[in-house]
């Protein structure tokens, strides 16, 4: 695994290259090819509709049992569980003054038929200038978000929800709905209904997750890998299964689940501290954040949380989730290998875990964000999220004021990054010597190059759409 892994996973509370890098790779929505106003229109309503929006964390809470059964019937991931959304806005949003929860629920004859679970963020770009956002619970930690609608309601339960964003606009300067999966039935709905609403709005791709669709054997699955890939991959299993006694272990629900993820969060953090980084779970927010999580999913057996272990040792692990038909990988971790590094442990891992999915009965093997190399080494298919930007009001002034943020935010990280990675080349060259200067070039090379792919980028989304 190299550096991009985490960095692009964490962007704002993650690292920044997921958020610079990956949004190269974006294309033209194949829905409307420029943002575009169009006359505002009534929304379809029906008489029986109510919409209500949950500020308080109590009223939150007390939505559980309606929620997780409005989950089981729709088409989203475990992001979208009341596990995660919840325990995420306790660890990152309860008891912030810049955040306010905003989320709107539609009842159809008393039912929950749509939750889209909205929060609004405040930031002062350069400490001086506001931007009130609107954003899906969970922005930024979690790879896929979207509104739960009950299926086939979707267009009549977006219109909805835009016309009640429409009567609130007020509150807000602009909607960044990010990480919609492809497979969505309420992203497109989404830009429209805005538009509907006399609001500029756009959507394009804004990374991709690579997914291997899994056989109905391991022996299959390997068989159909391009050959170069199929080679390499046998070749990894039985070199290691020579020199070491392998074997996966999966953490079973229970108490053993949160000194196994402590565990894992100590082998993530360590290759990232080797390399001279903080690493993602440097934030004990986040590190809280997944201990709890985690526990809270494997009782709902949605938690994948496995170890490779080498003759008896645990050596790499991988910390995921099992929703239904999709084994999804969120992030990995390994220790100091010593020799068992040329054995690629953490491909190692991968196979093993492939393996046990298709025991299990997984469709699809989910490597999430990012285009990490090692990923297509499995045969890995980009698919792609998207995102759905609208301002209500303002649009120029706005947008102009959401990339100097994003532009500020790039020069922090950046420089976090560039003097971690400094204090290491002097440590181990000394502060005088030619690889200090050459790092201190391009550290100024990337972080211009950073700021300047951001603004193109930003510049492309606003006229294109």
């Amino acid at each position: 695994m190299d550096e991009a892994v985490v960095s692009r996973r964490f962007c704002l509370g993650r690292d920044l290259e997921r958020h610079l890098s990956d949004l190269q790779s974006g294309e033209p929505s194949p829905s409307p090819a420029a943002i575009e106003r169009v006359p505002r229109v009534a929304s379809t309503r029906s008489a029986r509709a109510s919409v209500h929006v949950i500020e308080d964390p109590l009223e939150f809470d007390a939505l559980e049992e309606e929620w997780n059964a409005l989950l089981d019937r729709s088409a989203v991931s475990v992001f979208q569980s009341f596990e995660w959304q919840r325990t995420w806005w306790k660890h990152f949003g309860e008891g912030r003054k810049n955040a306010r929860l905003h989320i709107v629920t539609l009842r159809l004859e008393d039912e929950l038929v749509a939750v889209a679970p909205f929060y609004i963020d405040s930031v002062r770009s350069l400490g001086l200038l506001r931007l009130r956002r609107l954003l899906f619970v969970g922005h930024k930690d979690s790879d896929y978000l979207d509104i739960l609608v009950s299926p086939g309601k979707e267009r009549e339960c977006v219109e909805l929800i835009a016309a009640h964003l429409a009567e609130r606009r007020e509150l807000f300067d602009m909607a960044l709905l990010e990480e919609i999966t492809d497979r969505s039935p309420t992203g497109l709905l989404l830009q429209q209904a805005f538009l509907e609403q006399g609001w500029a709005a756009s959507r394009f791709v804004d990374e991709q997750c690579p997914r291997t669709p899994l056989r109905r054997t391991w022996e299959e699955t390997v068989a159909a890998l391009p050959v170069n890939y199929r080679r390499e991959i046998r070749r990894r299993l039985r070199n290691i299964a020579k020199a070491y006694e392998v074997e996966l272990e999966l953490v079973p629900p229970g108490e053993q689940v949160e000194p196994a993820m402590r565990e894992f969060i100590d082998m993530h953090q360590e290759r990232w501290i080797r390399d001279g980084h903080p690493g993602v779970f440097a934030d004990r927010r986040r590190a809280a954040f997944h201990c709890e999580v985690a526990d809270r999913l494997s009782r709902r057996g949605w938690l994948f949380l496995a170890f490779l272990r080498a003759d008896g040792q645990r050596c790499a692990a991988n910390y995921g989730f099992s929703f239904r038909e999709v084994l999804s990988t969120y992030l990995p971790g390994s220790r100091e290998l010593g020799d068992l590094a040329k054995y690629s442990p953490g491909r190692v891992l991968h196979a093993k875990s492939m393996e046990w999915a298709i025991d299990d009965g997984k469709k699809i093997y989910d490597f999430m964000r990012g285009r990490e190399h090692y990923k297509y080494e499995f045969d890995a298919t980009d698919v792609p999220n998207w995102s759905v930007v609208a301002y209500p009001h303002r649009r120029a002034m706005t947008a102009a004021k959401h990339r100097l943020d994003l532009v500020a935010n790039a020069v922090r990280r950046r420089a976090r990054r560039e003097a971690n990675a400094l204090l290491r080349t002097s440590r181990n060259e000394g502060w005088f010597s030619s690889a200090l200067l050459k790092h201190l070039v391009g550290m100024v090379a990337r972080g211009l190059t950073d700021v300047f792919t951001l603004l193109r980028r930003r510049t492309r989304e606003t006229r294109r759409g």
